[in-house]
């Protein structure tokens, strides 16, 4: 995505602020209600994500619909939009199950696991394969893991399994989403959140409504009633915004800038969980911890790497003439790493345009 923005540094790192300071609060605040409210209703908080993303998403397709489309699909693309809304549904579902009985430095630690999962399925899906410099950092990640659950002192053993499980949905959504904002259907994202939000309703509010009906009427009978459910529709909120300041950030900033907020964001939300909900972190699970963000770190670094060299290629049409293991060894952060491609594409194509983008 490397785009270069026109607005001012201040107005981006504003931006920037604003999708940090949303994304941890959403997570400390739904680990909030379920903790100091005793809400016991994953999936009921889950549509009202969903009713809240969904709704306010279609409100801005009415009010602005040439700024914010909406696409016609064909029955194909309209039932396997209804597919993945279970997929959406499930994954967020999930992951509200997890934060509801395990710590949030433990769902943290195990969410930086994604790329994992995510290059499996990318090659299985897909067809892509991985940055081969990348492959140590995985095994990072894998055993940083492990050391951070083996020194988890409030694991479960069903919220480690949410956990993981819901990685795994994190991951297959992610390449499943790219389908439809980058593939066949090219759908504007306010467009793909109005969809996934109220298709996700279909799914969601019926399980709700049978499995979890009790426990809503318990906590309506109780003197915090009022403020568990402000809380629960201010996280809907946040979801929506959250959403919208992701695109902003995405559109404003480089794929570097983003790797490094999201690094750090995983960082904060583990310190602050700590202080505010004083969870005990031994130094097993400390150590696991560091381990796996150095490994999430090393991941995002080659990953970055490998988008901007393919982005630089493309625009000098010469993308289709370096072969996949040579676009892995160019290293843009660092100077002086194209010379060996220059030498062996001197012939074909002036490859020195290449450090001539990079520098403008």
């Amino acid at each position: 995505m490397g785009k270069t923005t026109t607005q001012s540094p201040l107005v981006v790192w504003a931006w920037i602020s604003t999708w940090m300071f949303l994304n941890i609060g959403i997570t400390l605040l739904n680990k909030a209600i379920f903790r100091f409210m005793d809400c016991r209703f994953p999936v009921l908080l889950t549509c009202v994500h969903c009713l809240c993303s969904g709704g306010l998403a279609t409100l801005l397709k009415f009010l602005f619909p040439d700024k914010f489309p909406r696409k016609k699909l064909s029955k194909k693309g309209n039932k396997l939009m209804l597919w993945f809304s279970l997929l959406f549904a499930s994954n967020i579902a999930v992951g509200n199950s997890s934060l509801a009985q395990i710590s949030v430095s433990l769902t943290q630690t195990i969410r930086a696991t994604t790329p994992v999962f995510a290059v499996v399925m990318s090659f299985f899906i897909l067809k892509k394969n991985m940055n081969p410099r990348a492959k140590p950092a995985l095994v990072i990640l894998i055993v940083g893991m492990i050391i951070a659950c083996y020194g988890e002192m409030n694991a479960n053993g069903w919220g480690m399994f949410f956990a993981i499980f819901g990685v795994i949905l994190s991951a297959l959504k992610a390449v499943m989403a790219h389908k439809f904002l980058a593939g066949e259907y090219k759908l504007h994202p306010i467009d793909l959140v109005s969809r996934m939000g109220l298709y996700s309703l279909v799914w969601l509010f019926p399980y709700s409504l049978i499995t979890e009906s009790k426990k809503v009427l318990v906590l309506s009978a109780t003197e915090n009633a009022g403020l568990a459910w402000r809380m629960i529709f201010t996280s809907g909120v946040i979801a929506f915004f959250l959403n919208i300041s992701n695109f902003i950030v995405n559109q404003q900033t480089s794929p570097v800038t983003l790797t490094v907020c999201g690094n750090l964001k995983q960082l904060l939300t583990i310190i602050l969980s700590v202080f505010i909900f004083q969870n005990v972190i031994t130094w097993v699970n400390g150590f696991g911890i560091l381990i796996t963000l150095v490994g999430a770190g090393i991941y995002s670094y080659y990953e970055v790497n490998r988008k901007l060299t393919e982005l630089m290629l493309k625009e000098n049409n010469l993308l289709e003439k370096v072969p996949l293991e040579d676009i892995d060894r160019i290293d843009l952060m660092e100077e002086g790493q194209l010379h060996d491609i220059e030498d062996e594409l001197t012939e074909t194509a002036p490859i020195v345009n290449i450090t001539k983008s990079k520098n403008d």
